[in-house]
């Protein structure tokens, strides 16, 4: 069409005498219901031979729209894949950055808890936001730090001085872990449970 200056599907129902619903049948490759006089006209519009008009209606020939669905769903479960992986290696670069804080903030936000009267007591709040983060990453601590628990191993790093203990001991948790959703990220440190005083 471009080549013999035809710049519409109109136009060129309108120079060859064929229907736009024709052409349109044409280009989707519904060739059968396309008579030999009317293919003949389009052809002599477009300036060409009959045998190059099927030709270039099996070159150009639109998809089927089932196919153009399935390449759709395809594209879309890909995009979302890799949307998935790029969220997850941005929330894995950005805790590994994070980490130091992550593990030594919630021990020394406890002993600031501890001693009121401290200066550190007026930052806690400024943590908040990082509390607000974790949650929308659905990460949980493992814990809360002084917290006294059963040993597990598979979630605790022990601590202490002495040897671990035994599996379902009692321990005191000093830096908090944490996990996302069955993914462990930090595992809990414990040690040998300080003694309540009164």
């Amino acid at each position: 069409m471009k080549a013999v200056g035809i710049s519409s599907l109109r136009s060129l129902s309108q120079l060859s005498g064929v229907s736009r619903r024709q052409i349109e049948k044409l280009r989707c490759g519904d060739t059968h219901q396309l008579s030999v006089d009317r293919a003949l006209k389009l052809a002599n519009a477009l300036k060409i031979s009959l045998s190059e008009l099927l030709q270039l209606e099996a070159e150009t020939r639109v998809p089927n729209p089932e196919a153009i669905q399935s390449e759709y769903q395809r594209l879309k479960d890909e995009l979302a894949g890799l949307r998935s992986q790029l969220l997850q290696e941005f929330q894995t670069e950005t805790l590994n950055i994070l980490e130091p804080l992550l593990l030594q903030w919630p021990t020394a936000a406890n002993a600031a808890q501890k001693n009121p009267t401290a200066p550190a007591v007026r930052l806690l709040p400024l943590l908040n936001p990082l509390a607000q983060l974790l949650q929308n990453w659905q990460i949980e601590p493992i814990g809360s730090v002084g917290q006294v628990v059963p040993y597990t191993p598979q979630i605790h790093q022990w601590a202490g001085e002495t040897v671990p203990p035994e599996g379902n001991e009692s321990v005191q948790i000093s830096h908090i872990g944490y996990r996302q959703g069955d993914k462990l990220l930090y595992r809990a440190k414990v040690k040998v449970p300080v003694p309540q005083t009164l």
